[in-house]
């Protein structure tokens, strides 16, 4: 009988393309059906579009508008999706998920119940048809109840990733105070040495602590090094080698000039002024190279040098655009190639600095 009315139902669509063949002409079919496939969209088909469109889109726009009320109290909406750790997703496409989610809930838990239903009301199973229709109505329930327990397991696995990468970039955050904290631990570290007593009666030596310069620069070193790994901390660097090589200057005080007025006198003066310390110049050299390391932004007036003593640094090529350098004694350092757009040089020492380029 469906063999039949199959048969039916294609001789009657043959007969009806038939007819508009004949109508329209073999040249002009093909564009006058395409023409009636095209205009066969009736009202339900629009509406459906719409609403369709309307779901996809209305909740984005209501997201977009500003929020009119008390700031201090954010929507329930903002509530839900900033404890679900979702704050980073646009707040429409959080409730077209969500809407969506609700929907196949709704419809796997009305399909389960009914399946539920059905299996208590159906008669105990006599022949082999009604054992097979039972134990397809089995493997419908166990099927709708477990794509149900995913369903509803969805949002709960969506908090427990959250708080699991909360977690993991907490732990990576101490980790990497961790390295911030024990770099500027090094910084100020020291050593004991011995040293002969030239006068001593009983004592032939005596010891003392000496700042380690070593380890400083090493320190300085990784201080480096952890601004490449986090750009974000480059800032905080910045602040904390400015200090150092501060505090350093005011133990190390400037080599005055001398009073002669002969220019080739104070030439050589300058050419002849050494680093009062390697760590203090290797950590003005790295406050140099800071903002040319990727993804570090403009250090502007962090660096800052104010009256700190430079005589004699080796700063050739090196970053220091909109650095505080007021009162620097730059005698006989070289600048050469040096980017100092922006930079306060006012009071600076700058005899016999090489300044090309």
């Amino acid at each position: 009988a469906d063999i039949s009315a199959t048969f039916r139902a294609a001789q009657a669509t043959r007969a009806v393309v038939t007819g508009r063949f004949a109508r329209h002409g073999g040249g002009e079919y093909r564009g006058a059906v395409l023409d009636n496939i095209i205009l066969e969209l009736n009202g339900r088909h629009l509406l459906g579009i719409v609403l369709l469109l309307a779901f996809l889109f209305v909740p984005i726009g209501i997201s977009l508008l500003p929020y009119k009320g008390d700031t201090s109290k954010p929507p329930l909406f903002d509530r839900l999706q900033n404890r679900m750790g979702l704050g980073s997703i646009n707040s429409g496409l959080l409730f077209v998920a969500i809407a969506l989610w609700a929907l196949i809930f709704v419809s796997l838990a009305l399909g389960s119940l009914g399946v539920v239903w059905t299996f208590i009301l159906s008669p105990i199973p006599q022949g082999q048809a009604q054992v097979w229709d039972w134990r397809f109505s089995l493997a419908k329930m166990a099927a709708l109840t477990a794509t149900l327990g995913a369903v509803l397991a969805l949002p709960f696995t969506l908090i427990r990733l959250t708080f699991a990468r909360t977690q993991t970039e907490t732990a990576v955050e101490a980790l990497f105070n961790d390295k911030i904290n024990a770099a500027v631990e090094d910084l100020h570290a020291q050593r004991q040495i011995s040293l002969a007593v030239p006068d001593g009666e009983k004592r032939t030596h005596e010891t003392i602590w000496q700042d380690d310069v070593t380890r400083r620069n090493g320190a300085i070193d990784r201080l480096e090094g952890l601004v490449q790994e986090n750009p974000a901390s480059a800032e905080r660097v910045a602040r904390m080698l400015s200090v150092y090589v501060r505090e350093l200057s005011q133990e190390y005080k400037p080599v005055p000039m001398p009073e002669s007025e002969d220019r080739e006198t104070l030439w050589e003066w300058a050419h002849e002024l050494k680093p009062a310390r390697s760590d203090i110049q290797n950590a003005v050299q790295v406050l140099g190279r800071l903002q040319r390391i990727s993804g570090v932004m403009e250090l502007a007036g962090l660096i800052d040098l104010a009256r700190a003593n430079l005589q004699g640094f080796d700063l050739s090529g090196l970053s220091f655009e909109k650095s505080k350098l007021m009162g620097a004694q730059l005698q006989g350092a070289n600048l050469s190639w040096a980017q100092l757009q922006g930079a306060d040089l006012s009071g600076a020492q700058l005899r016999g600095a090489d300044l090309r380029g």
